[in-house]
């Protein structure tokens, strides 16, 4: 009996070959659509202010879902989180913000967009430079420790085994470390000019 069994085509979803980037680029237009159709800003220096601050706070989104930028998107989520606690009430007139004359509200726009301009920066190189490390030190430790301990039962020392398995801990102890101590160094810039 030569049954031929049947095959069932694989039917490719709309969904299959939507990418991270093109889902960027999908919600930052509805947003704008959205943004376009309700708001209705107090002064034009407002609507200036919450531009910079959106596009200051999507920059981190788009590194982290084109690829450009590792890791878990703590800080993306975190820059994210600007737009409607920062941005938007300068769309909407909120009451306290619409109090303060449009000056005022241009000069705290740039603040925030200094600060998530830095912010995305500093986490960039870091969220670069750990994924490269992470890679370098992986094959640096997979070559030497293989070739070392090949053909033994324990390893030759003490200090290689410390050191094959807190390496890559300790690379990311190192990499908090800056972080922190480039928000103390803001922070001391900041209380100092204040």
């Amino acid at each position: 009996m030569n049954a031929v069994a049947p095959t069932i085509s694989a039917v490719a979803s709309p969904w299959a070959k939507l990418s991270l980037g093109r889902v960027f680029w999908i919600g930052a237009l509805l947003l704008v659509i959205l943004v376009v159709a309700t708001a209705h800003p107090q002064y034009s220096e407002s609507t200036l202010g919450a531009c910079m601050i959106t596009a200051a706070a999507l920059l981190p989104v788009w590194l982290w879902m084109n690829g450009k930028a590792f890791g878990f998107p703590l800080f993306p989520l975190f820059s994210a989180t600007h737009i409607p606690t920062h941005a938007l009430p300068l769309l909407y007139e909120h009451p306290i913000v619409s109090l303060f004359p449009a000056n005022n509200q241009l000069i705290a726009a740039a603040t925030v967009t200094g600060f998530l301009l830095l912010g995305t920066l500093i986490w960039y190189l870091v969220a670069r430079s750990a994924a490269f490390m992470l890679v370098i030190t992986a094959r640096q430790f997979r070559s030497s420790l293989s070739d070392r301990y090949r053909g033994q039962s324990a390893p030759q020392s003490c200090n290689d085994r410390a050191v094959a398995e807190f390496a890559v801990p300790n690379f990311f102890i190192s990499a908090r470390c800056r972080l922190v101590f480039a928000g103390a160094g803001l922070l001391r810039l900041e209380l100092s000019n204040g």
